[in-house]
């Protein structure tokens, strides 16, 4: 039996995200969106209320003061996070992540050290670092070569682990406490086989922040190159099994169809503003909505929204029934999710006409963040991963990370 209802717990915490994003997020993000310093634009405000509110901790562990709910309901929230600004819905995504990969690829040394601290921060923030110049999508399709993947190295020296290299397009890295940082562990052998993630505090010696990227949308949500010189950690700091890197990496990495959720409520955001203009503009004697053409786009905007958000839904089933499920659904709405975003968005510029390309529209900063919405891990990835795993010439991707488990 398939049941589409939501329970009343669901209604009840989409209703307090959604009031959280009406008072503290909606009214600042075009105003914030319009700062030209990356670096000065983060939404240290917002963020602040969600740790003062809850919400920070609202998808972790009860060990943490949490509250574990389902991977449907995690959705139904993204969605409400990427209809008020994307950028700052990545934000609070990345926070219950980078925890919940801390908690259940740790110890209890790392629990205490990288997690509890930092709980009652009002401006804590946590980032992964994989990505390098010269090594993106390899580690997903992957190029499993000695001369693929990361490259930034970490060498153990005494009681030290020494890192060297430069991670870019990090998220949030720029402001981040703390960073899970994947390194090359071993340069005879491929990433799968010789890889390792540690940890990184923002005031680890030889650590520094390089620059910061100015996006065109997601402009809340920062990403910067990340430079490691003889940069020193205790090996205690080491997250996972020594070169085991890869295969941890792996479980969580397909967890990207929650962007693909945040992305849907770009999509719906977009949809919202372009059906109230429709219904007001008035051209030719009557509102645009009776013009068969604008009906018609409507119409399909509509459909690909609720195609998009029935196949996320289907995903986030999938994540904890593995068992039962197909998992190449998972990317499925990662890239459906993301596609939604870019139609819709265009189809609300079209609707408006010329002021769909004004700032204090709204459509056009929705434009904006769909099309950076298209990464992280690009569609034509995910596309073809799914073709390896179709013509079975690669297995399907694992469960992704439950936060709340």
């Amino acid at each position: 039996m398939v049941d589409f209802s939501l329970s009343e717990e669901q209604v009840r915490h989409v209703a307090w995200v959604r009031e959280f994003m009406d008072s503290h997020v909606r009214p600042v993000v075009a105003e914030l969106d319009k700062i030209s310093d990356p670096d000065e634009r983060f939404p240290w405000g917002i963020i602040e209320k969600a740790h003062g509110e809850g919400l920070m901790r609202f998808g972790l562990p009860e060990a943490y003061g949490g509250t574990p709910v389902d991977e449907v309901t995690l959705c139904l929230l993204m969605e409400e996070f990427g209809a008020a600004d994307i950028g700052v819905g990545g934000i609070i995504a990345q926070y219950w992540n980078c925890v919940a990969l801390i908690d259940r690829m740790g110890n209890d040394f790392h629990r205490d050290t990288f997690i509890r601290p930092y709980l009652d921060n009002p401006r804590a923030i946590y980032a992964l670092a994989m990505t390098e110049p010269t090594a993106g999508t390899d580690a997903q399709l992957p190029y499993d070569a000695p001369d693929g993947g990361p490259m930034l190295e970490a060498v153990p020296d005494g009681d030290e682990i020494v890192l060297n290299g430069v991670k870019t397009y990090s998220s949030y890295s720029n402001v981040a406490d703390v960073i899970i940082v994947f390194a090359r562990t071993d340069k005879s052998v491929g990433l799968t086989q010789g890889m390792t993630a540690f940890i990184v505090t923002k005031d680890t010696p030889g650590f520094s922040v390089a620059r910061t990227f100015d996006l065109m949308g997601h402009r809340l949500a920062p990403i910067a190159e990340l430079h490691f010189d003889d940069c020193r950690i205790p090996k205690e700091n080491q997250l996972t099994p020594w070169n085991g890197g890869f295969a941890e990496m792996s479980r969580f990495t397909v967890g990207r169809y929650w962007v693909g959720a945040r992305c849907l409520g770009v999509a719906r955001a977009a949809f919202d503003l372009a059906l109230e203009y429709a219904k007001t503009r008035v051209q030719g004697g009557k509102p645009i909505i009776e013009h068969q053409m604008v009906a018609r786009q409507l119409g399909e905007m509509a459909m690909t929204i609720e195609a998009a958000r029935n196949t996320i839904w289907k995903a986030a089933w999938a994540a904890e029934h593995p068992e039962q499920a197909d998992p190449i659904v998972l990317r499925m709405a990662r890239v459906l999710g993301s596609e939604a975003a870019m139609k819709v968005a265009l189809d609300a510029v079209r609707i408006h006409g010329g002021p769909g390309t004004f700032t204090d529209v709204g459509v056009e900063k929705l434009f904006r963040d769909a099309a950076t919405g298209l990464h992280p891990a690009p569609l034509d990835v995910q596309l073809m991963i799914m073709g390896q795993v179709l013509a079975g010439n690669r297995q399907g991707p694992v469960a992704p990370l439950n936060v709340a488990s």
